[in-house]
């Protein structure tokens, strides 16, 4: 038997460990597995809510939404959870990272980009130094020289940016827009692969601008059509209304 046990033994009864007392290194294994099994069911349960967060933008196009519930996150702290307090400030440390960067995106997406700048270099908690900020960072000072119109600050930025800003097609795209090459705009997005909803909600705005510099007024009200229709609370709806009120007059 793995476990103690009771043996008679002519007129005395003595107590067997079991093998699994006498083995103490399965007792350890079994102890590593526990833990390995229980990190993992930790992980797979905070993916699983952040990707329900994440889904709200990119999905529903709601940056509203997520506006509010992350702005909630950052200042929560879970005391009602957790008695000791050094564990509920641990637990809020370990989850603001998610929250901060909810945060910005969906300040990004409500086209609030001073804001997200100002968070970013004011009131960011988290590590500076970690790939998701210098990429937020990044996206956010793009976004502002697009806003402003500045196509030098916006070809600098990008020509020193990461990877993943580089091979974004989105930004590559706004790159040619801003040197007015449209068709070779139109056709870097005609070929971009969309995922969710919200890339196929910037895509669209992306080529309406660049039909309405060229003129194609059809084309340009076919992409406003889906944006108005799938762009919810995002900036680009707003902007889409817009464009579709000038196309009117």
């Amino acid at each position: 038997s793995p476990f103690p046990y009771k043996e008679e033994i002519a007129f005395f009864t003595l107590w067997q460990n079991g093998w699994l007392v006498d083995k103490e290194y399965i007792i350890y294994i079994i102890i590593v597995i526990s833990a390995i099994a229980a990190l993992v069911w930790e992980i797979w349960r905070v993916k699983r809510v952040i990707t329900q967060f994440t889904d709200i933008l990119y999905k529903k196009c709601d940056a509203e939404a997520l506006l509010e519930i992350s702005k909630n996150g950052i200042s929560y702290v879970p005391n009602r959870l957790y008695k000791n307090a050094g564990k509920a400030d641990k637990k809020r440390k370990a989850m603001i990272i998610y929250f901060e960067r909810f945060y910005v995106e969906a300040l990004n997406a409500k086209g609030r980009y001073a804001e997200s700048l100002e968070y970013l270099e004011q009131h960011w908690e988290s590590n500076r130094n970690a790939k998701v900020y210098v990429l937020l960072w990044q996206n956010v000072k793009l976004n502002l020289a697009c806003e402003q119109g500045n196509k030098e600050e916006y070809q600098k930025i990008f020509m020193s940016a990461v990877l993943a800003i580089k091979q974004n097609k989105l930004m590559a795209a706004q790159k040619l827009y801003m040197e007015e090459n449209y068709k070779g705009a139109i056709e870097l997005l005609e070929n971009m692969k969309v995922q969710v909803c919200y890339e196929k909600v910037c895509q669209s705005y992306k080529l309406a601008e660049c039909y309405m510099k060229q003129k194609k007024y059809d084309e340009a009200k076919e992409c406003i059509k889906f944006v108005q229709e799938y762009g919810n609370t995002s900036v680009m709806k707003e902007k889409a209304l817009a464009m579709a009120e000038q196309m009117e007059n």
